[in-house]
């Protein structure tokens, strides 16, 4: 059809800051995340289906009467395996992932079956206001270290910015961009999907830590709002997990994690002699700070920045 400018015109989502000067918040990776549940079924439905879903193989109809009780009752049957687990694969829970890099997404969307997602594009809006998140590991590290990430980024973020001004699509700008860039996806899994899920990304022993934390939220989500059910997330870690097997094809980074050490091996099979939280891990958080350009600013100026440049 040709161009025609009397057509009615729609909401245009994507945003352009053409000539701004980035601002960018550095904080810690782990602190950062915000895991929430954003849809689930009600729990009373969710456990009546259990006892119903089994019952069908009897030929017994639809119970809409069944009481609380009895269905609590039943779900201890579906947690010790008594029951073929059909109805785990009847029910979605959406979650909303928000702060995680790019290199987090990619191992999330790893899991396939029963799991939807729906992810934050970085090619479709200009993102050089973008937050930047720090691994937990820098502050293990001199400070020299920490100085080098922050101005690589900066002059990551100053290259995307440049390169856009200068007319290249944000679609192709985004080479530039770093890859630890704060980003957010919707997750849906049903009970099955999320029980794979859990078990392979709560690993302690090559797991990124952010999958860790992720699964630490969802945990907890479950253990405050479907208590009778969380039991069945469990970590893989010593049983099923993959690097719980003695093979070159599921080990080679780190040295197998307390949990996972059930086999015998040799410390020179690995690329280090050190295990993954030895090397990555440490209590305190790295220190937010904050930037315009490559100009070290207070919280209240960031701010400030920030408010005026996104609105």
């Amino acid at each position: 059809m040709p161009e025609n400018n009397n057509v009615g015109k729609w909401e245009v989502l994507s945003t352009l800051h053409k000539n701004e000067i980035p601002v960018t918040m550095f904080v810690d990776e782990i602190s950062a995340i915000k895991t929430t549940l954003v849809s689930s079924p009600d729990k009373e439905d969710l456990y009546r289906l259990f006892k119903n879903v089994a019952n069908v193989s009897w030929d017994i109809g639809w119970n809409s009467k069944m009481s609380s009780q009895e269905s609590r009752e039943f779900l201890s049957t579906l947690m010790k395996g008594g029951m073929l687990p059909l109805a785990l694969e009847m029910n979605n829970f959406t979650f909303l992932i928000e702060n995680i890099t790019r290199l987090t997404t990619h191992a999330i969307v790893r899991s396939r079956v029963g799991v939807t997602y729906a992810q934050q594009s970085t090619g479709n809006s200009d993102q050089r206001h973008c937050d930047v998140l720090v691994p937990r590991s820098m502050s293990t590290q001199n400070s020299s270290l920490l100085r080098d990430y922050i101005e690589w980024s900066l002059l990551s973020k100053e290259k995307y910015a440049k390169s856009i001004d200068n007319g290249m699509s944000v679609q192709e700008s985004r080479i530039f961009l770093p890859s630890t860039n704060a980003n957010k996806m919707y997750v849906s899994f049903n009970l099955m999907s999320l029980m794979s899920f859990y078990s392979k990304r709560s690993d302690r022993t090559e797991e990124y830590m952010q999958g860790n934390e992720v699964c630490r939220q969802i945990k907890n989500i479950f253990d405050n709002k479907f208590e009778e059910l969380s039991p069945i997330l469990k970590s893989g870690c010593g049983k099923s997990c993959a690097h719980s097997k003695n093979s070159p094809y599921v080990n080679g980074v780190y040295l197998p994690s307390k949990e996972d050490d059930v086999f015998e091996w040799n410390k020179k099979s690995f690329l280090y002699e050190n295990t993954r939280d030895q090397m990555c891990w440490n209590e305190n958080p790295c220190e937010t700070t904050f930037y315009i350009g490559t100009k070290k600013v207070g919280l209240e100026e960031y701010q400030i920045a920030k408010c005026t440049k996104t609105h």
